[in-house]
């Protein structure tokens, strides 16, 4: 779709909506986490691994716990027992830290079968890139260390195969993380021969016909996706609730990317007023 499709769907200013899309906008990141070599430029740079290898990498993978299910923004799976899930986040939400916590745990539950041995449950690190500094530090990435602290003041590293690492751009030391976190909020194709594959899936989202017709597809569907209608149906793990709240991030996210406005939400969609406005203060 071409910005004259764009036009006939409605929207005359949707293709240039997309295109001011930062790599840490929940809807660019959908695009360009499902290159694994994005994904993996981003792990090998924030991991400090060189050599890492990203099997594959799932946008949006929806995992469905007992009473309470997620939508992770990035999975990696790096091997058998090891998976990585990236998370971008704009503002602030309801409590990063167990957030990030909870994230983990329904990785570590969904992707560990039921007849493993405890020495076989996977290696899970969640990294959570934001655009402010969740544990107010000096450093653009802090990685949550677990381990004993003895009366003395001693402290002693202890590995249990759980790993959280907080990135934020609003600290830039000039490091080459730092470089990466920084090119996560430029809103500009640009070129930057340090991170050539995230450059590149950049520049043809943004520069190629091809490129701005997914877009526009995307954000199409995901505005069609928001059409509850007073009628949403749960799968037979008894979602709905999980459902519902699914729909609600999803508009929240598509209003603060500027694909849709909240007047349009409420009156397109079907959203209760009172409802849609709480979350987008969250």
């Amino acid at each position: 779709m071409d910005e004259i499709n764009a036009k006939k769907r409605g929207n005359p200013n949707l293709l240039s909506q997309l295109k001011r899309l930062r790599p840490i906008d929940d809807m660019f990141f959908r695009l360009l986490s499902g290159h694994k070599e994005v994904c993996q430029e981003i792990l090998e740079t924030l991991l400090e691994e060189d050599g890492l290898t990203v099997i594959q990498s799932y946008p949006q993978r929806e995992l469905v716990g007992i009473k309470r299910s997620v939508i992770l923004d990035a999975l990696c799976i790096l091997s058998a027992k090891r998976l990585v899930n990236i998370e971008v986040q704009k503002d602030h939400k309801n409590d990063d830290l167990r957030r990030t916590r909870f994230h983990a745990s329904l990785i570590t539950a969904h992707y560990t079968d039921k007849k493993a041995l405890f020495s076989e449950v996977p290696d899970v690190t969640v990294i959570y890139i934001s655009e402010y500094n969740t544990l107010n530090t000096k450093h653009p990435v802090s990685v949550v260390t677990r381990g004993t602290a003895s009366d003395d003041g001693i402290f002693e590293k202890i590995n249990d195969g759980e790993t959280i690492i907080y990135a934020t751009t609003a600290v830039n030391d000039h490091s080459r993380k730092s470089r990466l976190l920084q090119r996560m909020i430029d809103s500009t194709p640009f070129w930057d021969e340090e991170f050539p594959k995230l450059s590149e899936a950049v520049n043809y989202y943004k520069c190629t016909k091809e490129g701005n017709g997914i877009m526009c597809k995307l954000a199409e569907e995901l505005k069609d996706e928001g059409r509850i209608e007073g009628k949403i149906e749960g799968r037979a793990e008894g979602k709905i609730e999980g459902r519902i709240e699914g729909q609600i991030e999803l508009i929240v996210k598509l209003i603060k990317d500027g694909i849709i406005s909240t007047e349009e939400a409420i009156r397109n969609y079907g959203f209760n007023e009172q409802d849609l406005r709480k979350s987008l203060n969250k």
